[in-house]
Protein backbone atom coordinates (compact mmCIF):
# COMPACT_ATOMS: atom_id res chain seq x y z
CA UNK A 1 0.00 0.00 0.00
CA UNK A 2 2.55 2.44 1.12
CA UNK A 3 5.00 1.72 -2.02
CA UNK A 4 2.43 2.90 -5.00
CA UNK A 5 1.83 6.22 -3.23
CA UNK A 6 4.61 9.06 -3.77
CA UNK A 7 7.91 9.54 -1.50
CA UNK A 8 6.53 13.05 -0.88
CA UNK A 9 2.94 11.69 0.44
CA UNK A 10 4.34 9.06 2.79
CA UNK A 11 6.23 11.76 4.43
CA UNK A 12 2.83 14.49 4.69
CA UNK A 13 1.54 11.75 5.92
CA UNK A 14 4.32 10.70 8.56
CA UNK A 15 4.33 14.37 9.76
CA UNK A 16 0.54 14.70 9.65
CA UNK A 17 0.68 11.52 12.33
CA UNK A 18 3.37 13.30 14.51
CA UNK A 19 1.97 16.47 15.06
CA UNK A 20 -1.55 14.54 15.70
CA UNK A 21 0.05 12.11 18.22
CA UNK A 22 2.21 15.70 19.79
CA UNK A 23 -0.99 17.35 19.89
CA UNK A 24 -2.95 14.37 22.08
CA UNK A 25 0.21 13.90 24.21
CA UNK A 26 0.05 17.69 24.80
CA UNK A 27 -3.07 18.03 25.36
CA UNK A 28 -2.86 15.00 28.21
CA UNK A 29 -0.20 16.71 29.76
CA UNK A 30 -2.32 20.36 29.86
CA UNK A 31 -5.57 17.91 31.54
CA UNK A 32 -3.36 16.32 34.15
CA UNK A 33 -1.09 19.59 35.03
CA UNK A 34 -5.47 21.17 35.53
CA UNK A 35 -6.14 18.18 37.92
CA UNK A 36 -2.76 18.34 39.59
CA UNK A 37 -3.57 22.19 40.39
CA UNK A 38 -6.64 21.61 41.62
CA UNK A 39 -5.53 18.85 44.00
CA UNK A 40 -2.70 21.33 45.00
CA UNK A 41 -5.19 24.26 46.06
CA UNK A 42 -7.44 21.26 47.88
CA UNK A 43 -4.33 20.52 50.15
CA UNK A 44 -3.57 24.32 50.66
CA UNK A 45 -7.40 24.96 51.27
CA UNK A 46 -8.21 22.18 54.09
CA UNK A 47 -4.30 21.47 55.18
CA UNK A 48 -2.58 24.65 55.23
CA UNK A 49 -5.03 27.59 56.22
CA UNK A 50 -6.57 25.93 59.28
CA UNK A 51 -3.18 25.31 60.42
CA UNK A 52 -3.49 29.15 60.57
CA UNK A 53 -6.45 29.26 62.67
CA UNK A 54 -5.34 26.17 64.82
CA UNK A 55 -2.61 28.38 65.55
CA UNK A 56 -5.04 31.35 66.64
CA UNK A 57 -7.21 29.14 68.84
CA UNK A 58 -3.74 27.98 70.90
CA UNK A 59 -3.43 30.99 71.36
CA UNK A 60 -6.66 31.59 72.40
CA UNK A 61 -7.00 29.08 74.89
CA UNK A 62 -3.36 29.83 76.22
CA UNK A 63 -4.88 33.34 76.94
CA UNK A 64 -7.97 31.84 78.51
CA UNK A 65 -5.43 29.84 80.59
CA UNK A 66 -3.53 32.80 81.72
CA UNK A 67 -6.51 34.72 82.92
CA UNK A 68 -7.47 31.58 84.95
CA UNK A 69 -4.53 31.71 86.63
CA UNK A 70 -4.37 34.97 87.44
CA UNK A 71 -7.69 34.74 88.89
CA UNK A 72 -6.67 31.98 91.09
CA UNK A 73 -3.68 33.96 92.32
CA UNK A 74 -5.61 37.25 92.39
CA UNK A 75 -7.13 38.67 95.73
CA UNK A 76 -8.48 41.96 94.17
CA UNK A 77 -12.07 42.03 92.86
CA UNK A 78 -10.89 44.67 90.19
CA UNK A 79 -8.07 41.84 88.56
CA UNK A 80 -11.07 39.30 88.54
CA UNK A 81 -13.68 41.72 87.02
CA UNK A 82 -11.03 42.65 84.25
CA UNK A 83 -9.79 38.81 83.65
CA UNK A 84 -13.21 37.63 83.46
CA UNK A 85 -13.80 40.28 80.16
CA UNK A 86 -10.09 39.26 79.08
CA UNK A 87 -11.48 35.47 79.36
CA UNK A 88 -14.95 35.62 77.76
CA UNK A 89 -13.33 37.76 74.87
CA UNK A 90 -10.61 34.75 74.29
CA UNK A 91 -13.33 31.98 74.31
CA UNK A 92 -15.27 34.15 72.52
CA UNK A 93 -12.44 34.29 69.84
CA UNK A 94 -11.47 30.44 70.20
CA UNK A 95 -15.23 29.48 69.66
CA UNK A 96 -15.33 31.31 66.47
CA UNK A 97 -12.24 30.29 65.22
CA UNK A 98 -13.14 26.45 65.97
CA UNK A 99 -16.75 27.06 64.17
CA UNK A 100 -14.67 28.35 61.60
CA UNK A 101 -12.57 25.50 61.50
CA UNK A 102 -15.42 22.97 61.79
CA UNK A 103 -17.65 24.50 58.95
CA UNK A 104 -14.38 24.10 56.33
CA UNK A 105 -14.18 20.39 57.73
CA UNK A 106 -17.38 19.91 56.75
CA UNK A 107 -18.63 19.48 60.19
CA UNK A 108 -21.27 20.91 62.09
CA UNK A 109 -20.39 23.75 64.47
CA UNK A 110 -19.72 22.89 68.56
CA UNK A 111 -22.45 24.04 70.87
CA UNK A 112 -21.63 24.81 74.45
CA UNK A 113 -18.99 26.92 75.90
CA UNK A 114 -16.03 25.16 77.22
CA UNK A 115 -15.28 27.65 79.78
CA UNK A 116 -18.60 28.59 81.08
CA UNK A 117 -17.83 27.23 84.39
CA UNK A 118 -14.87 29.62 84.95
CA UNK A 119 -17.67 32.25 85.50
CA UNK A 120 -16.32 34.36 88.29
CA UNK A 121 -19.19 34.94 91.49
CA UNK A 122 -19.73 38.29 92.96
Amino acid sequence: MLHSIKFGARLAILLAVSVILVAAIGATGILGGHHLSRGIETVYDNRVVPLGQLAQIQDGINRVGSGVSTIVLSDSRFTLMRMEKDIAAAEAEVERLGDGCNRAAGRQPRRGRPVAALQVTR
